[in-house]
């Protein structure tokens, strides 16, 4: 019986990132979450895209694990209040949590009085300005 094989199950809790995501629109000129003249900072819609994986914006798969819209009343987070179409989200003790991968997002409408010429996302304590499709992975810590 040395060469059959054996099959040993083991079942883990997936890891995901307990913090899950929050977006917070501002006004590109001022830098500020306060609208300017008769525009508005609600009603820009992103879409988030989730890849099971750690890819780079060069090597990410045509089709996402799962793809979620959500829109801004000035600020949204990844939860069925901010999300108007998508896929269920992973959701851990009734809250929306990210699993391990790869997640990109992308601001896909402009809310009223903007455009998405010249939008940029902007991490906090970060200089940096990034435009286009915003990507990271999601790690764990340790």
């Amino acid at each position: 019986l040395e060469d059959e094989p054996v099959i040993i199950t083991v079942a883990e809790p997936p890891l995901f990132d307990a913090l899950g995501l929050a977006l917070t629109k501002i006004d590109g000129e001022t830098g500020k979450s306060q609208e300017q003249g008769t525009g508005t900072l609600a009603g820009a819609q992103f879409t988030i895209k989730y890849y099971t994986g750690y890819y780079t914006n060069k090597d990410l798969p045509e089709i996402p694990s799962r793809t979620w819209v959500i829109e801004t009343k000035y600020y949204c987070s990844l939860s069925d209040e901010f999300k108007i179409a998508g896929d269920d989200l992973y959701i851990d003790n009734g809250r929306a949590v990210l699993p391990l991968g790869t997640i990109t997002i992308e601001e896909t409408k402009a809310p009223q009085g903007y455009t998405l010429e010249g939008s940029y996302f902007h991490i906090p304590g970060s200089e940096e300005k990034i435009t286009g499709i915003y990507v990271t992975n999601i790690k764990m810590n340790g």
